[in-house]
């Protein structure tokens, strides 16, 4: 088994065991030779021992430029390619999910009309709770924003809407 457990004080090592220092020192050159073998492999490949420093880009730097691009110091022209993209791919996207979401609810809403009164008058409580703790003009912003956020995500589903009340012109 010899897995070097310790039920009492015995000798360090027994005659079946190597000694400590051989088995540490085994270890080591096994390590150093692990690291020289890939170090020698990174450079026959024409990989440097530093990648970062031969960019001049850490490894950190260029994960924050790509994950968040506005901290990273991202000039306002690149900021502005960004946010297209994003919107392209926002209009892209394709509304079914958020489709059924808004039907389940508009159902729930029609089946328990109890449960849509409390959670209005609950949405309500909750206005005027935040209007006293940070003011209401901060509630206000907050919830045009709210609001402009979800004409925004839910562009999709409104103009099917207004289509189909319209008589599908």
């Amino acid at each position: 088994m010899a897995q070097n457990w310790r039920l009492g004080d015995f000798d360090e090592t027994g005659p079946f065991l190597p000694e400590r220092a051989d088995i540490e020192s085994a270890v080591k050159s096994q390590t150093e030779t692990r690291w020289v073998l890939i170090d020698s492999a990174r450079r026959m490949l024409g990989y440097g021992g530093d990648d970062g420093a031969t960019s001049g880009v850490s490894r950190v730097e260029a994960a924050m430029q790509r994950n968040a691009p506005d901290l990273a110091g991202v000039s306002a022209t690149e900021m502005a390619l960004i946010e297209a993209e994003r919107a392209a791919l926002m209009a892209r996207r394709w509304p079914r999910p958020r489709l059924l979401s808004l039907i389940l609810v508009g159902t729930v809403a029609a089946v328990m009309p109890t449960a849509a009164v409390r959670v209005l008058i609950w949405s309500l409580v909750l206005f005027l709770v935040a209007a006293v703790a940070v003011g209401p003009e901060r509630v206000r912003d907050g919830l045009r924003d709210f609001y402009g956020w979800c004409l925004e995500y839910w562009q999709h589903e409104l103009r099917l809407a207004q289509r189909l009340l319209s008589g599908g012109d």
